[in-house]
């Protein structure tokens, strides 16, 4: 899961932050996958408007081995400046078989 307007006022082609990434996961036994990023919910900063989440599924016939560091916590820090199709095509994972897109504001500022 990413944030694709994490970062719209730096670099546009690295402007995501990954929410969450879970892979490796063999047929559809998720017990088999393995958590790279650890989930952290959707949260926008105030007064940044509407944020699009995007969870995205590749279909993969052998593991993916990570180039990103491992987080291990819910904290936002480390997740940002990435780059998903970059990734996609350095994994040879092609376009993604699934996307499912929420909005999410802060209504707090």
């Amino acid at each position: 899961m990413l944030d694709i307007d994490a970062n719209t006022k730096t670099d546009l082609k690295q402007r995501e932050s990954y929410n969450w990434v879970f892979a490796n996961i063999k047929g559809n036994d998720v017990s088999t996958g393995e958590q790279w990023i650890k989930y952290a919910h959707p949260n926008p900063p105030k007064g940044s408007g509407f944020h699009r989440f995007v969870f995205l599924i590749f279909e993969h016939s052998s593991p993916i081995n990570f180039k990103l560091p491992k987080i291990e916590s819910n904290v936002l820090e480390g997740r940002n400046l990435r780059n998903t199709a970059k990734f996609a095509e350095e994994n040879g994972l092609g376009a993604p078989t699934h996307v499912f897109m929420i909005y999410v504001k802060n209504f707090e500022g």
